[in-house]
């Protein structure tokens, strides 16, 4: 079983020789790569995907798990510049735009962190997808020195969750914070 994940990989290989733009091979040959924590070879097999990419969909995938490759190996601008094709193609991808929120942070951009997450939140397709991306809005607004949006995006997330969810447990703790403060 320990070498099925390299044997699939060799085999895989084979395969390309006489057909090195087979996309669908290409794609699991990345996927095997990832597996072994091999970024690099992984990245390169994806490269080649988006160069051969025959449809958005594979375009669009291609460039998130490239985006992925890049955050994990701390390549911060070429993770921006896919998950900016990605939003080019679907500017409300919810995964795309709270990995370029999380890029933007680490790159200290807190405003355009923000913006990032804001619009995530306006990309949110459930209550419970809503309330955790005004959390993190929440966190950023914090960090930003607004406690004012950290409290209304708590609000909000609260008025989701319920009194008892843990947005109304941190809006509470936020304002009992304020009280000392007076």
């Amino acid at each position: 079983v320990l070498d099925a994940v390299p044997a699939a990989i060799a085999s895989l290989q084979r395969v390309l020789k006489p057909h090195p733009t087979h996309v669908p091979t290409l794609r699991e040959l990345a996927k095997l790569f990832l597996r072994e924590s091999a970024w690099t070879e992984a990245a390169q097999l994806l490269a080649k995907v988006v160069q051969l990419a025959p449809d958005r969909e594979i375009l669009r995938e291609a460039h998130l798990e490239l985006s992925a490759i890049y955050e994990r190996t701390d390549e911060r601008p070429r993770a921006r510049v896919s998950i900016l094709a990605v939003l080019a193609m679907d500017p409300q991808n919810r995964l795309a735009l709270g990995r370029l929120a999380a890029i933007e942070l680490r790159d200290g951009q807190i405003e355009k962190a923000i913006d990032a997450q804001r619009r995530r939140i306006g990309a949110s397709l459930s209550p419970d997808d809503r309330a955790q991306s005004l959390a993190v809005a929440a966190d950023l607004e914090e960090r930003r020195g607004r406690r004012d949006l950290a409290q209304e995006a708590l609000a909000e997330a609260t008025a989701i969750e319920g009194p008892d969810g843990p947005a109304a447990t941190r809006w509470r703790a936020m304002l009992d914070t304020l009280k000392g403060d007076e």
